[in-house]
């Protein structure tokens, strides 16, 4: 997908994407705040290893179908109303969580909630953000880092907390309900209403799949290696911990964060990479970390954890990069979505070991693992091609292009608002095209529905030049003012005919 420049006023119109980088990692902090806490399960509440990992599917099992309702229904009806609704549910879960300690039917309900508010905020607010970066790295930077944030703090603070308090289970949660206060009056306050919604056309009644999934080169490259997001980074701090002497609610909350600390810190490295490479180094690390995980010796769990936190890091940048750059603008929302469910089919990894181990070794079941990382690092290897390509092509121009003429009519319903979208548009327009009318009287020959008043034309040398600036991060960034100041008639772009 054709990208523009970073543009004059970013970093006014930018920063509207950090209320939702905070709105994942509060709930990333909530969904993880329970990984340090088994051990204190196991011993307070009598919860077995296994109850343990399938409390992790649960969580999965309402994650995946929140994430792929959530992101077509942001696509269609804007992003901030889902957002503030689910990081309030995201609350709610850990107060069931809380109360359910003692109570596994409460506790797997509580799970089950948590994820189903994770789902629907990580798949809307991070259509949100990307909608607000300026290209597919920086977005891909900034969501990687937010929810590794949260997924890292989260459990840290969890198991500080337990450490210290009396009755863990219910003191651990404490702290991201304050959190959840925090993001809430964030959100409310801020007057943007998430990326606009791009009114999609209705999907075939025959093919209700994420259009993304028509796009080969993300079913070749990003299926097979999206399970390795999170299965890398549930094997370190839920598998791991129990391979040597068992840790104390402290040291597994550290594990956590040092994991999720070497996901954040990958980020450095994966703005050096193209997403191939990004994607082959970060199946690299997970070989390197399944495989010192199969040792016993003291400290590899921390070791191992490094790497497979670096292979989480690395593998979710690449997938968040080359999702967005396959995707269609209008349907960012369900690919980004579809790309986060097929991550978190890596949450069974710890119960895949744990049931391998009955059958083979611990160790087996590991460098067995480790195989699989390096089999899926030989496919990319083998089929990677880039995706400069969107799910919706850009229509290609004739030899020679011809001018093409974008024109906007609509009808203004706040002036002011309209004023800041023309301060932020117009020098994106003036490098780009040449205004050739604007009208705030047009004339409606009620031919079809009617007019907006105001219609504005700007020409650009080509379909291919006007069709790349629409629908470029750039522009993106600043069409929600217009939309929310204005109701539209009509967007078209329109190619002259030589004189």
């Amino acid at each position: 997908m054709t990208r523009t420049a970073p543009f004059a006023g970013a970093a006014v119109v930018g920063a509207r994407w950090q209320p939702a980088a905070l709105a994942l990692s509060t709930v990333g902090w909530g969904a993880n705040s329970f990984t340090p806490l088994l051990g204190a399960y196991h011993r307070d509440a009598g919860l077995s290893a296994t109850a343990g990992a399938v409390l992790f599917g649960v969580y999965a099992v309402g994650l995946i179908p929140a994430l792929l309702w959530a992101g077509p229904a942001g696509d269609r009806h804007g992003h901030r109303r889902i957002v503030i609704a689910f990081v309030a549910v995201s609350g709610l879960a850990t107060i069931m969580v809380m109360a359910g300690g003692h109570t596994p039917v409460v506790l797997a309900a509580g799970r089950l909630l948590t994820g189903v508010a994770a789902g629907a905020v990580f798949a809307t607010a991070t259509a949100w953000v990307t909608g607000l970066s300026a290209d597919a790295g920086l977005a891909a930077r900034r969501v990687s880092i937010a929810l590794s944030a949260g997924f890292g703090a989260g459990p840290l603070a969890a198991a500080l907390v337990a450490t210290w308090t009396s009755a863990p289970l219910v003191t651990a949660y404490l702290p991201h309900l304050a959190l959840i206060v925090v993001t809430l009056t964030w959100l409310s306050t801020t007057r943007h209403p998430g990326t606009p919604p791009q009114r999609p056309p209705p999907t075939p009644r025959r093919h209700r799949l994420p259009a993304i999934l028509d796009s080969r080169a993300f079913r070749v490259t990003v299926v097979p290696m999206a399970p390795w997001v999170f299965g890398c980074a549930t094997t370190a701090f839920a598998a791991l911990p129990a391979r040597t002497t068992p840790l104390s609610v402290l040291g597994a909350g550290l594990v956590t964060a040092v994991t999720l600390g070497a996901g954040t810190a990958a980020q450095m490295l994966a703005r050096r990479l193209d997403p191939s490479a990004a994607a082959l180094t970060g199946l690299g690390c997970a070989v390197a970390g399944l495989t010192v995980a199969a040792t016993t010796v003291t400290g590899s769990v921390f070791v191992a954890a490094v790497a497979l936190g670096a292979a989480y890091g690395l593998c979710l940048n690449a997938g968040l990069r080359t999702t967005e750059q396959l995707s269609d603008p209008a349907h960012r929302g369900a690919g980004t979505a579809m790309f986060l469910a097929l991550t978190y089919l890596g949450f069974a990894a710890p119960w895949l070991l744990i049931t391998a181990s009955t059958i083979v070794t611990p160790t087996a079941a590991l460098l067995g693992a480790a195989a699989l990382a390096a089999a899926t690092a030989a496919w990319l290897r083998t089929h990677h091609r880039h995706p400069d390509q969107p799910t919706t092509p850009a229509p290609t121009p004739k030899d020679p292009p011809m001018a093409a003429l974008l024109i906007l009519n609509y009808d203004v319903t706040d002036p002011d608002a309209l004023n800041a979208y023309r301060t932020a548009a117009g020098p994106l327009l003036s490098a780009a095209a040449e205004r050739i009318a604007l009208t705030t009287d047009t004339i409606d020959l009620a031919e079809a529905g009617p007019a907006g008043t105001h219609t504005v034309i700007w020409r650009f040398p080509s379909v291919a030049a006007a069709h790349a600036f629409y629908h470029g991060s750039a522009y993106q960034s600043v069409l929600a003012d217009r939309l929310a100041a204005t109701t539209a008639k009509a967007a078209m772009i329109v190619e002259t005919v030589a004189d």
